[in-house]
C-alpha cells in the first residue's frame, strides 16, 4: 500500500470516529477530549507510516504534505484549540462569552494577517514554492505565533501554517454557531423586534456580494457606508453573522472567474420570472 493510499485510509477512519464522537456538537470538555485523543491516535498512524514508507516521488511528497496530512494535524488543532475556548468560555453572562468569542476571532484574524502572503499563495493554487514548503527539510522552520508542529522526520516547513489555517477554519465555524445563538438570543429580548420566521439561507459569500453591491450604489441612505456598520445591518435584518465580512470579500474578489455569481444569479432569476409572466399573460 503506497503512503497515499494508507493516509488517504487513516482519514476516513478519523472523519468516521469524529463524527460518532461528537455528531457535530462538540459541545463540552469530555467530549472534546475524546476528539482529541481520536486525532492524536491518527497523527501516531501518519507518523508511522511516513517510518516505514517512502514516497515515490516529490510530487508525491508535495501532495502528502499540502492536501492530505492538514486534514489531520488541523483537527487536531482545532479540538485542542476548542479545548482552551471551553476552558476560558465563562459559564454564565452572554456579554463576557460573546467578549471571550470575539477574542478568539481576533486571534484567527492575526493569524492570517502574520501568514496572509502563504495563505493568499495556498489560495490561489501556486505551487513555484511547494519545494521548499512542502517538502521536508534541514533548513530550521520559522514560525510565528503558536509552535505545535516542529518535527523535521514528519512535517515540512509549513506543516505547522497548513494545520493552523486548517483548525482555524474549523473553529471559525464553530465560533459562528456560537455567536450567532448570542445573537439571537440577544435580538429574540429586544424591545419591538418582530418575529417573522425569515431566515438567510444563502451562503455567506451570497450576502457579501449583496451587500458590497448595495453599498456601491449608495442605496441605503444615498450615500456609501462604513462596511462593518453595513454588515451589522444586514446582521440584524437577515438573522446571520458575518464573522469577517472583509475576508469573505476578498475571496470573492481574487475569484479568476465568476466573481459575483450570486448577483448574476439573481438577474437571471428575475428575467427567468419575466419571460414565464409574459409568456402566460392573458
Amino acid at each position: 500500500m503506497t503512503i497515499i493510499k494508507c493516509t488517504q485510509e487513516i482519514i476516513a477512519r478519523l472523519l468516521t470516529d469524529l463524527e460518532q464522537a461528537d455528531h457535530g456538537h462538540a459541545a463540552d470538555a469530555a467530549t472534546v477530549g475524546n476528539c482529541v485523543q481520536i486525532c492524536a491516535e491518527a497523527v501516531q498512524q501518519i507518523n508511522a507510516a511516513v517510518e516505514t514508507q517512502e514516497f515515490t516521488d516529490t510530487d508525491e511528497q508535495i501532495h502528502f504534505f499540502r492536501k492530505l496530512r492538514p486534514q489531520i494535524d488541523g483537527r487536531l488543532f482545532y479540538y485542542l484549540q476548542l479545548l482552551r475556548l471551553l476552558a476560558a468560555t465563562p459559564v454564565t453572562g452572554l456579554a463576557d462569552k460573546q467578549k471571550t468569542y470575539r477574542e478568539e476571532v481576533d486571534k484567527i484574524t492575526n493569524f492570517r494577517n502574520d501568514n496572509k502572503e502563504f495563505l493568499l499563495y495556498c489560495e490561489l493554487n501556486f505551487d513555484f514554492l511547494d519545494l521548499y514548503y512542502f517538502t521536508r527539510s534541514t533548513t530550521v522552520f520559522h514560525f510565528s505565533g503558536q509552535v505545535t508542529i516542529a518535527d523535521k522526520r514528519y512535517y515540512a516547513p509549513k506543516s505547522h501554517e497548513m494545520a493552523a489555517d486548517t483548525g482555524y477554519r474549523l473553529l471559525e465555524q464553530y465560533l459562528d454557531k456560537l455567536m450567532y445563538g448570542a445573537d439571537m438570543h440577544k435580538w429574540s429580548q429586544a424591545p419591538g423586534r418582530e418575529h417573522g420566521g425569515l431566515q438567510w439561507t444563502g451562503t455567506i459569500a451570497a450576502l457579501t456580494e449583496l451587500a458590497y453591491a448595495v453599498n456601491e450604489l449608495g442605496m441605503l441612505g444615498g450615500r456609501k457606508l462604513e462596511i462593518n456598520k453595513l454588515a451589522e445591518f444586514f446582521e440584524r435584518i437577515f438573522g446571520i453573522r458575518f464573522i469577517n465580512i472583509y475576508k469573505a470579500y476578498e475571496g470573492i474578489r481574487i475569484r479568476k472567474r465568476q466573481r459575483t455569481p450570486f448577483l448574476d444569479a439573481l438577474r437571471t432569476a428575475l428575467v427567468a420570472r419575466f419571460e414565464y409572466d409574459d409568456a402566460h399573460c392573458k
